[in-house]
């Protein structure tokens, strides 16, 4: 903190998962562009990093994108629970910087953990920029719901929720002015819990 002109959150985290089928933890680290799986063992694991995903991170993208990694990521997940699909919101800082007119992204990699091999599934562009937060999640008719939660463009803030088509096509979006929201989640009604 000390050994520069401003403070940074290097270490600053903005999801845990828990994968209940190892016991082992997907930690988000924003700052470092890299999703961490955590070997914990429900308690009784090391505590190492078994691997980073992102770029300069241990996988191979797979992706004919030319820049397919993520940045200041939010709202990580395998989902459905107990598949290879990693679903996420991501923010795009990096990408913004060298591509100034890029939007935020929905994206759902398919891990092989077994070969370091991730492949970009899903890459939607959500039509906004968000400078923060987000949230990602499938939906049961197997598209996926991305939150936007920071839209600043001027004296208000906004965030818009995007719905995309199992393709990656966006199907609906809707605002909410004067307001940021750190995370949204669908349901089909009010008295059903969310899957994630």
């Amino acid at each position: 903190m000390f050994l520069a002109s401003a403070a940074n959150g290097w270490l600053h985290s903005n999801s845990l998962y828990y994968i209940a089928g190892s016991g082992d933890l997907l930690i988000s680290i924003p700052e470092q562009d890299w999703v961490v799986k955590i070997g914990y063992k429900g308690g009784k694991g090391t505590g190492n990093v078994l691997w980073r995903l992102g770029e300069g991170g241990d996988f191979q993208a797979k992706s004919d994108d030319p820049y397919p990694w993520f940045s200041f990521q939010h709202d990580v997940g395998f989902d459905p629970p107990g598949s290879n699909r990693l679903v996420l919101f991501d923010d795009g800082h990096r990408r913004k910087d060298k591509y100034p007119k890029a939007n935020n992204r929905g994206q759902v990699w398919e891990l092989d953990e077994e070969h370091h091999i991730a492949t970009l599934a899903i890459n939607a562009d959500v039509g906004v920029y968000a400078v923060a937060v987000g949230s990602a999640q499938s939906l049961s008719n197997g598209g996926y719901s991305f939150e936007s939660g920071f839209i600043n463009p001027g004296p208000s803030v906004f965030s818009r929720a995007t719905e995309v088509s199992p393709a990656g096509k966006v199907v609906y979006a809707q605002q909410l002015n004067g307001t940021l929201t750190y995370r949204s989640f669908r349901v089909p009604d009010l008295y059903t819990a969310p899957r994630k």
